[in-house]
């Protein structure tokens, strides 16, 4: 899969959860904004899987989707690259 989009929050969960993809949400103000599932290594001071949001300025910060999150049908995910952290152009 390259870009998909009005997938479901589940649909996007299991896709980001691998890896390889980051999930976005197109309802979302800030531009270029997306989650990635962070496992921890040795080096980690966390101890289990969480998920991260980047914002719109390349921030990080850990995230908890709300109740309009879980129900909305307009995420999508794209392919992680592996380059730096930084918000993402839908284009």
């Amino acid at each position: 899969m390259d870009m998909a989009e009005n997938l479901t929050f589940e649909i996007m969960l299991t896709n980001i959860k691998t890896g390889f993809f980051i999930g976005y949400n197109n309802s979302w103000n800030g531009k270029g904004m997306w989650l990635k599932v962070q496992r921890p290594d040795k080096n980690s001071k966390m101890d289990l899987p969480y998920i991260f949001l980047c914002n719109a300025e390349g921030n990080l910060v850990p995230w908890i989707p709300s109740q309009m999150d879980l129900f909305s049908e307009n995420w999508g995910v794209k392919p992680y690259d592996g380059e730096d952290i930084k918000p993402i152009s839908k284009n």
